[in-house]
């Protein structure tokens, strides 16, 4: 049959909370569960969150948290170590426990699954997937370092471009899920940022035939957050009339948002590794007339294209998709040297429009903080603190687990050192010795028994508690229930 013992036998666990004994909190000593401030350096908009467990154990140190990509054996998963920068001792080391996730297996294990050491915990967060700016700077993007405009499309905010033009696609969304219409269908871009420069013109290809069409106003760029190069796409439009011009098609093209009329939407594609979009070879491209002749990744490359985004997914379809300049002023200018004058901006030569993502966590990025001041202050150990518990004991104590079991705890014991309690009757008779050595507790228990373990009598009794600090005396009455002598 089925065995009678399918539940383990119980197990009893009990939690005291302490009051330190050397220790006091002073003005800025912080509180369980406050969050101390980290500065972080580098390109990721994760975070760390110290929160604070324990302000007695924190040492006023300072630390740092480096990041790495990979795990010691190779796995490749975003992993943090915690430094104590004054004792060069490392706490933790490559853990992967990134916003409650294991990132080497996966496994979710909470927020708090990590562990706790010198009084705090850490919390590493990193951030999702997402595009944070559309925004318009001089070009080159990185060379001027210029912004002109933070928002001419969905985010972070919607707003228009310096020649009165709003970002749109055929989504009309800023960033989603494949393999909706957005400018990014594929999700490819993972934490690459993207740079339309207005500066430099290219080659264009056709979205659906993949054959040149005609010189567009811009250079399209990947900025490859995982090797850190700058690389230039083969870009292309859809050129639905078959003009093999790049130019407003009110026809087709209309923003889905806000309703203006829209140049013919943008499609980007990367080119193989060893073979990016190269100005210099513009009549070869003309020349051959196909983009995969000449070494881009057109659609449906995914079997014979090299190329891969920052997490090593392969890429087989349009890097940058359904991207519209809407003409919401109706100026039919585009931020070009020539499209900026004619428009009477202050502004004096092309801009860029970079499109910003989320960067992960990476060996880019370092954390640090200090738990100065924020500990507790230390104070000698007094034996007035030292007490009784239940006082008086009236038969009961609600740690007692049966009704054989019966105590007392006497508390704010030094945690160092030896203590000696004598318990006497009020006659003088030595009832009891306890011998407290117990290196960091300050608790020690009376069973209600005197030397003989035998239960003693209800009545007053007297405690003297001897430590290397200082004597206490503590007056304890005990109430006992009825009891019968032959169940001991």
């Amino acid at each position: 049959g089925i065995p009678k013992t399918l539940e383990s036998s119980p197990r009893y666990l009990t939690v005291r909370p302490e009051v330190p004994n050397t220790m006091t909190p002073g003005e800025t000593t912080a509180s369980a569960g406050d969050v101390i401030t980290t500065v972080h350096t580098g390109p990721s908009q994760g975070s760390v969150d110290v929160v604070v467990v324990d302000a007695s154990q924190m040492t006023g140190d300072t630390y740092t948290v480096t990041m790495d990509d990979a795990m010691p054996d190779g796995t490749v998963a975003v992993n943090w170590t915690l430094t104590n920068d004054m004792t060069g001792e490392v706490l933790i080391a490559n853990n992967a426990v990134v916003g409650g996730v294991n990132t080497a297996t996966g496994v979710e294990v909470g927020p708090g699954g990590t562990p706790v050491v010198e009084g705090i915990q850490l919390l590493v967060n990193g951030p999702q997937e997402d595009l944070l700016s559309v925004e318009e700077w001089t070009a080159p993007w990185k060379d001027a370092n210029e912004l002109r405009d933070p928002a001419v499309s969905y985010v972070p905010f919607a707003s228009l471009g310096r020649t009165g033009y709003i970002l749109e696609n055929r989504a009309g969304v800023a960033y989603s899920p494949p393999y909706n219409r957005d400018f990014d269908r594929f999700n490819y871009w993972e934490s690459d940022d993207v740079e339309l420069d207005f500066s430099t013109e290219s080659l264009g290809w056709d979205y659906i035939y993949e054959w040149t069409t005609g010189m567009l106003p811009f250079s399209a760029f990947r900025h490859n957050f995982a090797t850190g190069e700058k690389e230039q796409m083969y870009a292309g439009h859809w050129d639905r009339n078959l003009s093999l011009d790049f130019e407003i098609d009110a026809s087709y093209w209309v923003g889905p948002v806000y309703g203006a009329d829209g140049w013919e939407p943008i499609y980007c594609f990367v080119g193989m590794v060893a073979t990016p979009y190269d100005p210099t070879k513009v009549a070869q491209y003309i020349a051959e007339d196909d983009l995969t002749t000449s070494g881009g990744c057109g659609w449906a490359s995914g079997g014979s294209c090299d190329n891969v985004t920052t997490s090593g997914a392969g890429i087989g379809y349009p890097y940058m998709t359904a991207t519209m300049f809407t003409d919401y002023l109706g100026s039919g200018l585009l931020p070009t040297a020539d499209g900026l004058a004619q428009y009477g901006s202050t502004w004096v030569g092309a801009s860029s429009v970079v499109f910003n993502m989320s960067k992960p966590n990476s060996s880019a990025d370092t954390f640090t903080f200090t738990t100065e001041g924020l500990g507790m202050a230390d104070k000698a150990y007094d034996p007035d603190a030292i007490s009784v518990w239940p006082n008086p004991y009236y038969g009961y104590n609600p740690e007692e687990r049966d009704a054989l079991d019966r105590r007392v705890m006497f508390s704010h014991l030094p945690e160092e050192g030896p203590a000696t309690i004598r318990i006497f009757a009020l006659d003088g008779t030595l009832v009891r010795t306890i011998h407290h050595n117990d290196t960091a507790s300050q608790h020690a228990t009376w069973d209600m028994k005197n030397n003989f373990e035998l239960p003693v009598a209800s009545g007053m009794y007297v405690a003297h508690v001897e430590t290397n600090h200082g004597d206490k005396i503590l007056k304890l009455a005990v109430i006992q229930p009825e009891q019968r002598l032959d169940v001991y």
